[in-house]
């Protein structure tokens, strides 16, 4: 019995449509296949393959200042949960928004919400307001 030879086809592109599109249309070399799909891929089959480098996305949050943590510091030791409370509801904040269950937890979340919010020196204010010895 004789072997047979695959058949090879002439390298070229392939572009497939995904994504939210009515229509689309892949063309494989020697068929024409229609298919429905959404964000769109480009492979390049034969030829020299190029790598796309992607930018690493950065997860990491920022580090605190020094400010921060001493603020930190001083809603933890100074503070009860019923204060940090008051304070959230002062700068528009859901305390039940924090998802942390303690003390610190809470401080560090709303230290960092209102840096996020551009509030960190209203709430630095409060501090200083409420315990007017750690000023």
């Amino acid at each position: 019995m004789a072997q047979r030879t695959p058949k090879t086809r002439s390298a070229g592109n392939v572009n497939i449509q995904v994504g939210q599109v009515n229509h689309s249309q892949i063309v494989t070399g020697y068929e024409n296949v229609d298919a429905t799909f959404a964000p769109q891929i480009n492979l390049n089959l034969g030829g020299r393959a190029r790598k796309r480098k992607t930018p690493a996305k950065s997860t990491a949050k920022p580090s605190p200042s020094p400010e921060q943590l001493a603020l930190l510091q001083t809603l933890r030791d100074q503070f009860t949960l019923e204060e940090l409370e008051t304070i959230c509801w002062e700068l528009g904040i859901t305390f039940d928004d924090l998802p942390a269950r303690t003390l610190t937890g809470k401080a560090r979340q709303l230290i960092e919400r209102a840096a996020a919010l551009n509030t960190l020196d209203t709430l630095i204010d409060i501090v200083r307001r409420e315990r007017p010895q750690t000023a």
